[in-house]
């Protein structure tokens, strides 16, 4: 199971990022409609705001829209926009990789007929959750400096760490990176901020005093703008694999 140096509830994403689609305004009624068929009736419509850089340098703010497909209890849920579909999975611990990624590709392929050929360029993996203060040293190649979080208070709150590894993957033959950051929980909520569970209800806060850390790993490679259909028999393997070294950084952290 997922992430057991995070004490739960902890988070799970899955993500394919392609090339832009033209029109997403509106979500396709019959995508909709398959998943409210298959246990996520709930749907909000997320707004937001992103950077644009053009060729001249002049910087853009844009408006984007997501579409949120969720279970009724918000513990898995499906996040659509114009580049990724994600899937989120809440009390993680309770589910198995090796069903979540068949139950994520089936979805995306019934996603492509709705609004034409989907080149992928991205697929990641990441998982978030409440780490308990690491007491013992972290080393090996992953760290090249040994770290022990010592601070108390509200230096604790304020501390911050990320570091940044290459690897290799293996099904797919391309480099990929894992980002590994861990913050003090200075806003003590369950998840990183960027994380909604439930939009109705805003972030959602842990009980109790402040305690310990928010760790958040994120594995991803670059694929070379290659059509799904080229991609059905790998991208399982890959999503696994971006996981597989995911848990290995975990299991070191683990007391």
């Amino acid at each position: 199971m997922v992430n057991r140096a995070c004490t739960t509830p902890s988070v799970l994403l899955v993500q394919i990022q392609y090339d832009p689609l033209l029109d997403l305004s509106e979500p396709p009624a019959s995508f909709q409609a398959l998943l409210r068929r298959n246990g996520f009736p709930l749907m909000h419509r997320l707004k937001g705001e992103v950077l644009q850089y053009s060729v001249t340098g002049m910087v853009d703010i844009v408006d984007t829209v997501q579409w949120m497909f969720a279970s009724p209890s918000y513990q898995k849920s499906f996040v659509l926009d114009s580049e990724t579909l994600t899937l989120q999975v809440f009390d993680q611990e309770r589910y198995s990789i090796a069903d979540l990624v068949p139950e994520y590709l089936t979805y995306l392929h019934h996603f492509e007929p709705l609004l034409g050929p989907i080149y992928i360029k991205r697929a990641g993996v990441r998982s978030a959750g409440n780490a308990p203060v690491v007491a013992h040293l972290i080393q090996g190649p992953f760290f090249e400096q040994l770290f022990v979080p010592s601070a108390k208070g509200a230096e604790e709150r304020a501390f911050s760490f990320s570091a940044l590894q290459e690897t290799r993957l293996q099904s797919l033959g391309e480099k990929g990176t894992m980002q590994m950051r861990m913050s003090g929980n200075a806003f003590n909520t369950m998840y990183p901020v960027d994380i909604v569970r439930n939009p109705s209800e805003g972030a959602e806060g842990r009980d109790g005093t402040h305690s310990g850390y928010l760790l958040d790993l994120d594995h991803s490679v670059g694929i070379p703008h290659l059509p799904l259909s080229k991609m059905q028999e790998d991208l399982e393997s890959v999503l696994c694999e971006l996981y597989s070294e995911i848990e290995k950084i975990d299991n070191r952290m683990t007391v």
